[in-house]
């Protein structure tokens, strides 16, 4: 199906789409500093976004903490060794509602412009077939 309308702010303020994001396939990752398994999940998504970058895969982490957040999910990322994630904010759950999905953490897997997969609550991004996935569609 198409890939949702989404809208969300980089650390500058600026809003970006998904237009401005570029990738052979790009994971659009919901999660939050106050959701335990997105805490966990998160060095995951970040080992992913280091190993598959290269190769064309863009992973757009999208936090939901309040407006205003960005200097606490920045810290967060710091605190938590997370470097090859960009932070965004969906301050209003705008793009998360967009999304329809139940709660936290949700990944959408877009590819020329369509959603592919999805994952609803956490992943194990070492997963075998995780991977599997991941660069089947790299190629």
């Amino acid at each position: 199906k198409p890939a949702p309308a989404l809208a969300f702010t980089d650390a500058a303020g600026k809003t970006l789409s998904l237009s401005d994001v570029k990738g052979r396939l790009i994971a659009v990752h919901f999660w939050a500093t106050w959701c335990t398994p997105c805490v966990a999940e998160l060095p995951q998504v970040d080992a992913a976004a280091q190993a598959y970058g290269p190769k064309g895969f863009t992973v757009v982490a999208i936090s939901l903490d309040d407006d205003g957040s960005m200097g606490k999910v920045k810290q967060f990322m710091a605190a938590h060794h997370i470097t090859h994630l960009t932070p965004y904010l969906d301050s209003n759950a705008s793009s998360f509602q967009a999304v329809q999905s139940p709660g936290l953490p949700t990944t959408v897997f877009i590819a020329g412009g369509r959603e592919i997969a999805r994952g609803e609550g956490p992943l194990d991004w070492e997963d075998p077939a995780v991977r599997k996935f991941i660069a089947a569609q790299l190629k």
